[in-house]
């Protein structure tokens, strides 16, 4: 199976003109990207038909032969050059992966793209989208218990009425998405499919009620 460069039955031959007033380096990246087509998109016996191409089109277009040859072999020694060195790369990594194995693990500390569950001693629990960081947010929790202000969340408002500890230790991260439409849909679901939440119901009026029954089923 061998691939040549394909030009719609509509192409036309005009590229920009020489003799037009745009800058040398456009006109010259416009001879880089038709050699690129020309080498890198066919087979080999292909080439020198296609390069033939080239070099008549440009003169279609009024450029210099001069100025299209020192073009074209800049750019196909740039090519052969790319093509040696990958080559290169590729025999010493095989060269190196023979005797050394490389495992990179990366350094997380911390989550923010995410929504979490807080479990009550009796067994309530609250949900949140997360901006900010897990240990962030339970901090924040903890302190706006003991400052016990007029404005207080649904988590303050329930340990001050009902004398529950929250069991802080045991937060779990029910999902991580970066986009936060996704977030919010995903946060309303789980929502909706608890019995016994402290959340208020104005967290899900994004979802429409014919979803209930479906989640109800889950």
């Amino acid at each position: 199976l061998i691939f040549d460069w394909y030009r719609k039955p509509t192409f036309s031959g005009r590229f920009l003109n020489y003799m037009s007033n745009h800058p040398v380096s456009q006109k010259r990246g416009m001879i880089f990207s038709l050699v690129d087509r020309a080498f890198l998109l066919s087979d080999v016996c292909f080439h020198n038909k296609n390069l033939r191409f080239i070099i008549e089109t440009l003169l279609n277009n009024d450029y210099p032969m001069a100025f299209i040859f020192n073009t074209v072999n800049q750019r196909i020694k740039h090519l052969i050059n790319n093509k040696i060195n990958a080559l290169k790369n590729n025999s010493d990594n095989v060269e190196e992966s023979a005797t050394y194995t490389w495992l990179t693990v990366p350094y997380i500390p911390t989550h923010s793209e995410k929504f979490k569950r807080i479990k009550c001693d009796d067994i309530r629990v609250s949900f949140r989208n997360g901006g900010r960081q897990l240990k962030t947010r339970i901090a924040e929790h903890k302190n706006h218990i003991r400052r016990n202000t007029t404005n207080r969340s649904v988590i303050t408002e329930h340990r001050l009425e009902h004398n529950h500890d929250f069991q802080w230790d045991n937060v779990r991260i029910l999902d991580e998405e970066p986009c936060y439409m996704k977030r919010l849909i995903s946060e309303m679901i789980n929502i909706k499919k608890q019995t016994n939440s402290l959340n208020l119901q104005t967290d899900t009026e994004g979802l429409h009620k014919a979803y209930i029954p479906i989640i109800n089923k889950l």
